[in-house]
């Protein structure tokens, strides 16, 4: 009865776990040795349970071996899958980076090659608004005056309906706030009115101010870097106007030479020919200027002729052509001018002249001009027969007294 009840208490283990099976397999076996009882199967029935247990045991803690493990693996994987997301939001970065800085060569790539400030300006707006998608862009060139101050271009770049992008010449008085910021303030970046102005500098000197409207700050790198390329083209471009003013200009008058003057003028008359438009030349020359030349010195009569020069320039408009035709004679082509037109011109510069009284060094002298008119004709064959046609009006005006304006008819 002992034993079935020892066989109870081992069942009741089994039921209540693994601690108590172990307890109730203890206490059966040591009741058999006690009585004597060494059967081997006995004991080896009543084990079973010990076994069970470590069996359980390491099941259990295989089991919680192999979860670590999962939530570690797990816990990887979520740091690989950040990590993989990490590089590639970078890559994303590092690719539209190299986009960028790949615009940003194209564009310098051809201000590089640029030599004229508004072919540069329209080649320069074509790639802006296919990469940087900006709405409006101004260039403001400043050149600088004899006197003070500076003489301000505007241009604006305009989308046609062709897609073709020109740089239109703005009305002055625009953007007036916006340049007095930059002379004021001459720093790498400046923003202002929902616009990002770049002043241009070149050798320390504000010669520019590049106006962007409005951008995404993502391109502000990009554009800061077009910016001071910008500048160093503006530069050159000026060095390279500078070049060719000296070999067009006369270095005395600042006016153009007469090989270029007669260049321009054949092209003037080509195309008053091919389009049907009129054309006027006037023929100037200083009354007596040897006489002056002689009397008062070589000196006196080069600054003579720089002060005539100068009511000359501003008696004619930005299209017309001047140039110094020889000695103290001046030519002056004005197109889309008729003779009549050409007389008007030639008057208020004599007038001008005529009240004109120059402080030369310690000289004051007065001194009258000379005109001859001639505008083309169909009969006009060619332009030397144009030029030649204002030098009879000219030599007509020096017969009949000087200091009159004469035409060609």
């Amino acid at each position: 009865m002992f034993s079935i009840a020892l066989l109870g208490v081992l069942a009741l283990g089994l039921l209540r776990g693994m601690k108590s099976s172990f307890l109730g397999s203890l206490l059966v076996s040591g009741y058999w040795l006690i009585h004597g009882v060494w059967d081997l199967r006995i004991v080896l029935l009543n084990t079973v349970p010990l076994w069970v247990y470590f069996i359980r045991q390491m099941k259990t803690g295989y089991q919680q071996e192999a979860e670590s493990c999962i939530r570690n693996a797990q816990k990887s994987h979520e740091d690989l899958k950040r990590q993989d997301e990490t590089i590639r939001n970078r890559i994303k970065i590092l690719e539209q980076r190299f986009s960028d800085l790949s615009r940003v060569y194209e564009i310098t790539r051809h201000l590089g090659k640029a030599l004229d400030l508004r072919g540069l300006f329209e080649q320069l707006g074509e790639i802006l608004y296919q990469t940087v998608q900006i709405s409006s862009c101004w260039f403001i060139q400043l050149k600088p005056l004899e006197g003070a101050g500076n003489k301000t271009s505007i241009y604006r770049l305009e989308r046609l309906r062709d897609h073709e992008i020109k740089a239109v010449l703005e009305e002055r008085g625009f953007l007036e706030e916006e340049i007095s910021h930059c002379l004021n303030d001459k720093q790498s970046k400046i923003q202002l009115n929902g616009r990002i102005l770049f002043p241009l500098l070149v050798e320390d000197q504000l010669r520019g101010i590049w106006i962007v409207e409005p951008a995404d700050p993502q391109y502000y790198e990009a554009l800061s870097i077009i910016a001071g390329q910008l500048a160093l083209t503006l530069g050159k471009v000026e060095l390279y106007n500078r070049i060719q003013e000296l070999a067009i200009s006369d270095g005395l008058t600042d006016v153009y030479v007469r090989r270029h003057f007669l260049e321009r003028l054949q092209e003037e008359f080509n195309r008053s020919r091919q389009q049907k438009l009129s054309l006027a030349v006037l023929m100037c020359d200083l009354d007596y200027f040897k006489q002056k030349n002689d009397t008062c010195g070589h000196l006196v009569g080069d600054e003579l002729l720089k002060s005539v020069a100068g009511i000359l320039k501003q008696n004619v408009r930005e299209v017309d052509l001047l140039g110094r035709y020889g000695g103290e004679e001046f030519s002056i082509a004005l197109p889309e001018t008729s003779l009549q037109g050409g007389w008007q011109v030639g008057e208020r510069i004599r007038l001008a002249v005529q009240e004109s009284e120059f402080q030369i060094y310690d000289e004051k002298i007065r001194i009258t001009i000379s005109i001859g008119v001639a505008a083309i004709a169909e009969v006009t064959r060619s332009m030397e027969e144009l030029i030649d046609q204002a030098d009879h009006a000219l030599y007509s005006a020096k017969v009949k007294g000087r200091n009159r304006v004469e035409v060609f008819e």
